[in-house]
């Protein structure tokens, strides 16, 4: 029982510290895909609206701008047309970064980047646009919760020595003490009591000591037959 309760709270521990910061990674990542797609697709639409069309795909910089500034992990964005020519970029100097195909409107992994893509399709189509996303915040939150779980993986292995040692303490001495009164049986000394322990096996092995004990001690104390008949026997010597 005691040794389950151990196993059971470092398996725990295992857990948590192994397991759910790969999960929360995943999930941060997921979740910085699909927000890129979403701003991709929100720039989309602006332009599908009109706010940009082929002869000036200049205008609407604050509108665009202003979406982009709204979280500061877009940094950047690009209109292309459907041969792959950059009608418009935003900022309009960042020439840093390649374009991808117009027509693809899934999110593609930069590595550095998350790059949001998504068709423009209506009358006024030009092409695709793509927002890049930048991976420095996500980055720097997954280190943090690494240490965080490497925090939590070290003072889960401190407490699980320390249980470990409070529970061996638990065990060693109660059977120290039976030991002892078993050596104490064997020695003929009658008079042996074992303290419970708190631990429902022990506690029954040292009841069995106790048992013992006190058949020792009720044999001592019980006049032994033999004895008397041998006492009644032997000639009393009177001189």
């Amino acid at each position: 029982m005691i040794l389950a309760t151990a196993v059971a709270f470092l398996g725990l521990g295992i857990v948590v510290c192994l397991v759910l910061p790969r999960a929360y990674a995943e999930q941060a990542r997921e979740s910085l895909r699909e927000r890129s797609s979403t701003m991709a697709q929100g720039v989309a639409f602006l332009l599908a609206d009109g706010v940009i069309s082929t002869d000036s795909p200049h205008g609407g910089l604050e509108r665009i701008s202003g979406m982009l500034d709204s979280d500061p992990d877009f940094d950047s964005a690009v209109l292309v047309s459907r041969d792959g020519r950059v009608l418009a970029r935003w900022p309009e100097n960042d020439a840093s970064w390649t374009v991808p195909v117009p027509d693809v409107a899934s999110v593609a992994d930069g590595g550095d980047h998350y790059l949001g893509v998504a068709p423009v399709g209506n009358s006024r189509t030009v092409g695709g646009v793509a927002v890049r996303t930048s991976t420095d915040r996500l980055r720097s939150d997954l280190e943090n919760v690494r240490w965080l779980f490497a925090a939590i993986f070290a003072f889960t292995g401190v407490a699980f020595w320390v249980l470990s040692s409070y529970l061996a303490r638990g065990i060693v001495d109660p059977l120290e003490q039976i030991r002892a009164a078993a050596v104490s049986l064997a020695d003929g000394e009658p008079m042996v009591a074992v303290p419970s322990s708190g631990d429902r096996e022990i506690d029954e092995l040292g009841r069995s000591i106790d048992a013992l004990g006190r058949s020792r001690r009720e044999s001592t104390l019980m006049p032994n037959p033999l004895v008397n008949y041998l006492k009644e026997r032997t000639p009393q010597n009177k001189g």
